[in-house]
């Protein structure tokens, strides 16, 4: 396993931020699970099924639980006994995200004790620490506005980046790594080529993506 190191933090978080939905999986089951990163950081909010929120330690596997692109390893927040509601504006930031709670499911807060992923040669890489504050989060909803200022723009920019055309795009969020928009059934992630750390460089950084 290779050593923990800032590369392996910062691949991490690239590739959390990128794969929002996947399996949570715990000794008491697994759900497919939906989820948003915090933006001031320290915690993730996703849909917490009533079977499986007494197990104490649940993991996250994105894309899928055989071939994942990250692992997270989730533990209650520190010092909360019991699974945390996440705040009012995290709670609708999933719904903006994901829409309706699935069924028999509330949403809670929760830790990511450290994340796993391999690189492109098998190599395992661990990072602690992935869970930093959003650098943009004063700047998400106008940089969200300037996004969806063109839809037609938007939907081309989705279709250049992921190969699916959503025809009524809405960008969601926005982090120092890329962008979110919601599609039908999905939220699709435009990957910024360098880390945005202001508002100066995230519209830089949307201008590429866009096609500008």
């Amino acid at each position: 396993m290779s050593p923990i190191d800032a590369s392996d933090q910062q691949h991490a978080r690239i590739r959390m931020l990128a794969h929002l939905a996947g399996v949570m999986v715990c000794d008491a089951g697994a759900e497919p699970c939906r989820l948003v990163v915090a933006e001031a950081g320290g915690s993730i909010t996703l849909p917490m099924h009533r079977d499986l929120d007494e197990a104490g330690h649940w993991s996250f596997a994105a894309p899928q639980e055989m071939d994942p692109a990250i692992e997270l390893s989730l533990e209650s927040v520190i010092g909360s006994d019991d699974l945390p509601d996440p705040d009012e504006i995290e709670a609708d930031r999933w719904l903006a995200y994901h829409g309706s709670t699935p069924p028999k499911c509330c949403l809670v807060s929760l830790a990511v004790s450290f994340a796993r992923y391999a690189d492109h040669d098998g190599r395992t890489h661990v990072a602690e620490d992935v869970l930093t504050p959003n650098p943009l989060r004063a700047h998400v909803p106008v940089l969200c506005k300037l996004l969806n200022a063109d839809k037609a723009k938007l939907a081309g920019a989705c279709a250049r980046h992921t190969g699916v055309r959503p025809e009524s795009p809405v960008a969601v969020g926005v982090d120092e790594w890329g962008v979110h928009v919601r599609a039908a059934f999905d939220v699709l992630r435009l990957g910024f080529k360098e880390a945005a750390m202001d508002e100066a460089a995230a519209r830089e950084r949307i201008g590429e993506v866009l096609g500008g």
